[in-house]
């Protein structure tokens, strides 16, 4: 298979597999000469894993030419942030205070794709355990955002959303806990999903907060992303956080959905759909990313969604109060190491430890009240609408030399992270989906958050979008 004919979506190579008309090895073999040949570039990947993904594509071959077909998945090249277990590969969580010891068995969510047939090509790289929204890491490089190799990924699942960008793997699982799916996404012009708290287990996930992590799919697609939710979704009796046992079915009602608007009128309607315009998501943006908002707005209306403009009182009071339980929550998981070998951090995560270790423990205990009180304010808010709509990010990706000055870093993040805390903080699904480019070819992300469990509703707005739209058509400046 030549390099130009690499499947754009996840979808696309499964139906080539599934028809004979390319095999794993192939599409393996195409796949990991393509990451090998941009890893010096990207620095997106902490390991690949080559002769496990050759493998594991073999494997799936046999089955497949033995009418052994198990899915949309099988056979496809897939890879995980290195938080995520799998069994005989070391987890390095993006630091150095972890046993260099491979795992002894899968996180869930990687036995649930496994079972489906997936095979391996490799860990991607991250923001120290997941401690921010740059993925400049100080001990396995920073990931580089494909579109500009001088840019940052956004974090901390940069690693994953770089590689799926560039073309290294279908897809890829991130974790997200303050935007850590819908950030990298956004800069990096692919589709990242974050679903409800409770939808996908995290056993097997090294955690920051338990409260608040979430693990979901960063794809090219929407409907990619429907295809891996139903797949890792659901409780595996062991994190007892995840309560939601009804499959989301979200592929299939979305391909039914597309099927009935095809034999109608041969476009997406969302006749019926209400959504609110959050405003100061919109006007706190820049204005390349408020003009590429406004356009994707346009364009959701003309396919017949009601807009109507909102605010959410309390939000950035939450957003706080949330970021207050993630700091808290991370330090104190490191604690124990931070005292013993301070030395195996970045400098800013020992900032960021020395900064929570000098508060009382009441400021934790406030921001918990604040974050159940305001959660379920904003969530009563959205009542009579189907979901909220917004950029994703208030900037396109920022240089990586920004953040060498530590007065313009803060400043820097905090914009990152302005629009992703809230939907962690309330629990509710949130999707980013490409919806434009600066004039410097930089991608802008759009956001559409839904009620809790409602993922599908999130996918089929951007569904909609998506094929209307082929901005997520586009692959960065790149050797084919």
């Amino acid at each position: 298979m030549p390099s130009v004919g690499l499947p754009h979506s996840m979808l696309e190579a499964a139906e080539l597999i599934r028809e004979r008309r390319v095999s794993p090895t192939e599409l393996a073999r195409e796949v990991l000469s393509r990451t090998e040949a941009l890893q010096p570039r990207l620095d997106a990947f902490i390991r690949i894993t080559g002769r496990r993904l050759l493998d594991g594509a073999a494997s799936a071959e046999e089955e497949i030419a033995a009418g052994r077909y198990r899915g949309p998945v099988h056979g496809i090249p897939l890879s995980v942030k290195d938080l995520i277990d799998v069994a005989g590969e070391v987890t390095t969580g993006g630091g150095t205070i972890l046993p260099d010891t491979p795992a002894t068995e899968d996180s869930t969510v990687w036995s649930r794709l496994a079972e489906g047939g997936a095979t391996l090509l490799g860990k991607t790289n991250l923001q120290e355990f997941a401690f921010g929204p740059t993925n400049i890491n100080p001990h396995y490089g920073a990931a580089r955002n494909p579109w500009d190799t001088d840019r940052i990924t956004g974090g901390s699942s940069g690693g994953s959303a770089a590689a799926v960008a560039a073309g290294l793997g279908l897809a890829s699982i991130g974790s997200d806990t303050g935007g850590s799916i819908r950030c990298p996404a956004a800069l990096c012009g692919v589709t990242g999903l974050k679903p409800t708290f409770g939808r996908v287990p995290r056993t097997g996930v090294f955690p920051l907060s338990d409260s608040q992590d979430h693990v979901g799919p960063i794809a090219r697609t929407a409907l990619d992303c429907a295809i891996l939710l139903d797949l890792i979704a659901g409780p595996d009796g062991r994190d007892e956080t995840v309560t939601e046992r009804t499959p989301p079915g979200a592929y299939e009602k979305l391909a039914a959905w597309s099927s009935a608007q095809g034999s109608s009128s041969g476009r997406p309607s969302l006749t019926g759909v209400r959504l609110g315009v959050v405003r100061p998501h919109r006007d706190l943006a820049r204005p390349a990313v408020q003009d590429a908002f406004n356009e994707a707005a346009m364009q959701l209306a003309t396919l017949g969604a009601e807009l109507v403009g909102t605010d959410l009182p309390g939000e950035d009071e939450l957003t706080e109060a949330s970021m207050t339980i993630v700091r808290f929550d991370g330090t104190r998981l490191h604690a124990g190491w931070f005292r013993e070998r301070p030395e195996a951090y970045g400098a800013d995560l020992r900032i960021a430890f020395e900064r929570v270790l000098a508060r009382p423990s009441s400021d934790y205990e406030d921001a918990v009240r604040t974050r159940r009180r305001l959660s379920a304010e904003i969530l009563a808010h959205q009542r009579g609408l189907d979901g909220l709509i917004g950029p994703t990010m208030l900037d396109p990706a920022p240089l990586i030399s920004e953040f060498a000055d530590a007065a313009r870093a803060a400043e820097a993040r905090g914009r990152l992270l302005r629009l992703t805390y809230l939907y962690d903080a309330t629990g509710q699904p949130a999707i980013s989906a490409p919806c434009g480019f600066t004039r410097e070819g930089l991608p802008i992300g759009l956001q559409i958050a839904a009620a809790p469990w409602r993922e599908v509703d999130c996918l089929r707005v951007a569904h909609a979008y998506q094929q209307v739209t082929d901005w997520h058509l586009r692959k960065p400046p790149l050797p084919a």
